[in-house]
């Protein structure tokens, strides 16, 4: 059986006024003390811009990369958020891709999660900062975008400078497997 969009969206829309209800009720008090951006979250806010992206794609183990160029704009959602939207091709097709970064004050951890014009399919990791070498790197699992099946994703972002960023994601379909390099990104920012 099929269902509205607008059924299956029936149970968001209860949860967010049951939320302002809530809000309601808890009186100023709530609204005197909204959670606060940490120094992450004002890290995260530098890299808000538009950037130039040169992409590279593996399709296969031992084969060349498919190469082609592409845009992401990085905007912040409040001043937790932030919201990447990501325009290219992947093999002469167009391609969407938008990504929300977070850092979880309550876990300590940063949080990502990433969906596509290319399959129904949501991926979601959790991720750390290495200061001395500028790099965070996730971890996480989803949908292989071609099976269906469940794979391990790793993703590296470094940043050597306020200008350029250097994005890379690695899989293997269990954790015994060795990593294969799927995609690589180099970005410049657009002035």
């Amino acid at each position: 059986m099929r269902r509205s969009p607008t059924l299956l969206a029936a149970p968001f829309v209860a949860a967010a006024v049951v939320f302002v209800v809530v809000v309601a009720a808890a009186g100023p008090t709530f609204a005197q003390m909204p959670p606060q951006p940490t120094d992450e979250h004002r890290e995260l806010a530098k890299e808000a811009g538009v950037w130039d992206a040169q992409i590279k794609v593996w399709m296969s183990p031992g084969a060349p990369p498919v190469e082609s160029t592409g845009s992401e704009t990085c905007e912040m959602l409040g001043k937790f958020w932030l919201i990447s939207k990501f325009k290219g091709n992947m093999g002469g097709m167009p391609f969407q891709g938008r990504g929300q970064t977070t850092y979880d004050t309550y876990a300590g951890e940063w949080v990502t999660t990433w969906i596509d014009s290319m399959a129904p399919l949501l991926m979601k990791c959790r991720g750390s900062w290495d200061e001395s070498t500028s790099t965070a790197t996730y971890t996480g699992e989803g949908p292989d975008w071609i099976t269906g099946e469940t794979k391990q994703v790793k993703m590296a972002l470094v940043f050597p400078d306020e200008d350029h960023k250097e994005w890379e994601m690695f899989e293997r379909a269990a954790a015994d497997e060795p990593w294969r390099k799927v995609v690589a990104i180099d970005y410049t920012r657009r002035k």
